[in-house]
């Protein structure tokens, strides 16, 4: 049987999804100064292939967020890092948030957007490493 869910449970979720969002749109920008610093070819594809890719993931997940949940209204923005050495780091971390990002157990929507997330950082990262 389906649980109703509560009040909490529901601040709980948009909470965890406005972290979510954050980092998604944090990790376009992010990516992006990456793939500007880089001084390899194929990082540099592979960085630009990310960066125009989970703009529209990031579009359709909070879309189809918001017709569930309602409105992300709580946006931050945090500084960015300049050290392209670090990029594997970051997509392993984006990739943390969102396991840890909470959804409702009949959210298989957004389970598949999140996963389609997690296949294109964790390619990403086989072609930085493998391919660079």
């Amino acid at each position: 049987m389906y649980k109703i869910k509560t009040d909490k449970t529901i601040e709980n979720i948009i909470d965890s999804n406005q972290k979510f969002a954050n980092a998604l749109f944090h990790s376009v920008v992010q990516i992006h100064i990456y793939h500007l610093q880089t001084k390899s070819f194929s990082r540099h594809k592979s960085l630009e292939n990310f960066y125009k890719k989970i703009d529209k993931l990031l579009d359709t997940y909070i879309e189809t967020f918001q017709g569930k949940y309602g409105i992300l209204t709580k946006y931050t923005a945090t500084d960015y890092d300049n050290n392209p050495t670090n990029c594997i780091l970051y997509l392993q971390n984006l990739i943390n948030i969102n396991n840890s990002t909470i959804i409702g157990p009949r959210d298989v929507d957004l389970d598949n957007i999140k996963a389609e997330i997690n296949e294109l950082i964790n390619r990403t990262i086989y072609k930085l490493v493998n391919l660079s």
